[in-house]
Order: C-alpha cells, then structure tokens, then sequence
C-alpha cells in the first residue's frame, strides 16, 4: 500500500505528518525516517501496517531520504533509564490562576550534549528541546532541556518504569497521573503533585537494585561520569561516576562490576589499568557521550 506524504510540519518539529490528507501524530509513524522525506514522496508499508510500521518493513520512493536522520539506532532502554537517573527529572506544577488552575506533567532530560538530546527526542518522539537556564558545568558550555510534557511524555515514562532504579518511582507516579480524567480528578492530581514534590526531596525510598545492569550503569556514566587523562590538574588517570541522591547505588555497581571503590561517599572510582580496561570493555557498546574520551584513555595504555 503506497501513501503520498504531503506535510512533514517542519514548524512544529516534525511532531506530525499529514498522510492521505490525515494527521498522524508522528510518534505513530517511523519519525526518524519521516523527518527525511520531502514534500510529495511516496511511502510504502511493506506488511500494509499502518499503526506503527517498523522501521524494516519501510521504504520510501520518490524522493531521497535524509541518511544522517536514518544512522542512528535506538539507544538500549537500561541505557536511558540510568541516563535519566542522573540527568533527568520528573515533576507536577499548578499552572493558571485563582479558580482557573490546573496541572502540568513535565518529564525532562538536561544536558550541554544538545546533539545527543536531539537523539534522545528522535527516538521518544515529541519532545520539546530549550536552552536552559542554568549554567553548563564548565564556562564554555550551555544547558539544553530535552522536555517531554503531559501524555507525550509517557513513551518515556514506561520504559522508566520499567528499568529506572532511582526515579522509578516518581515515573510510576506521572503514569498514574496521566491515567486520570481531565476534569474532575483536582483532589486527586494535587495528591499526586505533593507526593512527587516528597519523593524528589527526599530519595531514602527503597529501590529496586535488582534492574542493575551494564547498560544502566553505562547510562548513569554518561550522564554523572567523567574520564581523567593524567593531565593537569588533576595528574592521574582515573574514571569515576558521582551520585549524590543515592551512594548506595555505587555501592551496588562495585558489586555488579566487581571492582572500584567508593570515596568521599559518593564518587565511585577506579584507578588501575586492569578495571578501566574492564570497564571499557561492558559499557562501551552503550557508551555515547564519553564513549570517545575513554578509547583515548585505553589505547594509551599500548
């Protein structure tokens, strides 16, 4: 079955496409492929699958696709729920006025890496990129807020549901929250708005450490580590990741790692030769943003 794109709604961040003269959210379509097709292609669904076609039973005729919104596979799902845990929020705000108030989901990503936000939002669909405004951990560096707001949010809750350690919780929660009816459910969603507030203040909860795993850890990593060359000033070649919300988690990668040490309370380190290379060797199929920075620092071990 071949159906003609005539509207890819660039302005409003390919977030839906017109297809037959019908809106489809693009969620619901292959979106990474979508944002490549220009006006007037032809689409074809090999399986005659038109609720959520996958990516292999696609192709697109009459028009090039764009290849660099096509190269980048979906991340590993561990992956993101650690990702998430370090660099991610979850919360519930009143929104309005005085007799006119209601309430907002917000699920949100923060970053200075907007390039690989941009994947991110590539593969949960409709999330809306800002420069945020607090400042980049180094001065050179801007914020960028991936955000995900109400039920376009939920893609992405499931999965933290599911897979998140530290923030399952408050992802368990949002998905109540969405579950609600829009009007009459005020009590209700005011519950849940003072709940999340609690459990984002105080992460004494119990956690599910179980969901531990090389890609997990790989995530948290990406979002909370950092790789030290020997340069100045720090002179010594070492990897850490910092948690300060719930050391008890690094306690739990020595275990799962089988090596590292926790200092200061909440820094897990390794320093010798042997543990970085072992490090490198179960998180690099998940590495993206300090993927490279840790290849330099084993192949100079040769």
């Amino acid at each position: 079955m071949t159906r003609e794109v005539s509207d890819l709604s660039s302005d409003k961040g390919y977030r839906e496409v017109t297809v037959d003269n019908q809106r489809w959210p693009i969620q619901r379509l292959v979106y990474h492929v979508f944002r490549g097709i220009p006006k007037g292609s032809n689409v074809y669904f090999k399986d005659g699958d038109t609720g959520n076609p996958r990516l292999e039973n696609l192709e697109v005729k009459g028009g090039p696709v764009d290849e660099a919104s096509m190269s980048w596979p979906p991340l590993d799902l561990s992956y993101v729920a650690g990702f998430f845990d370090g660099d991610g929020s979850i919360n519930v705000s009143k929104v309005g006025y005085s007799g006119k108030q209601g309430y907002v989901l917000k699920a949100e990503f923060s970053q200075c890496n907007k390039g690989f936000l941009e994947r991110l939002g590539q593969q949960f669909g409709t999330g809306k990129m800002y420069k945020d405004v607090r400042p980049g951990k180094y001065a050179n560096e801007a914020n960028y807020c991936l955000r995900f707001c109400g039920a376009a949010a939920r893609p992405l809750l499931d999965v933290l549901a599911r897979l998140a350690i530290i923030k399952a919780p408050q992802a368990a929660l949002a998905l109540t929250f969405l579950d609600l009816p829009r009007v009459g459910s005020g009590d209700e969603k005011e519950q849940i708005r003072l709940k999340m507030r609690d459990l984002n203040a105080d992460k004494t909860y119990t956690k599910q450490y179980s969901r531990l795993t090389a890609g997990y850890v790989a995530g948290l990593f990406d979002a909370e580590g950092n790789v030290y060359t020997g340069a100045p000033p720090k002179n010594r070649m070492y990897v850490k990741i910092t948690q300060v919300s719930d050391p008890e988690l690094l306690h739990q990668i020595v275990k799962l790692l089988g090596f590292g040490v926790v200092s200061e309370g909440c820094r897990w380190k390794i320093y010798s030769k042997g543990d970085i290379r072992a490090f490198h060797c179960l998180t690099r199929q998940f590495l993206h943003i300090k993927r490279e920075k840790l290849d330099r620092l084993v192949s100079s071990f040769d």
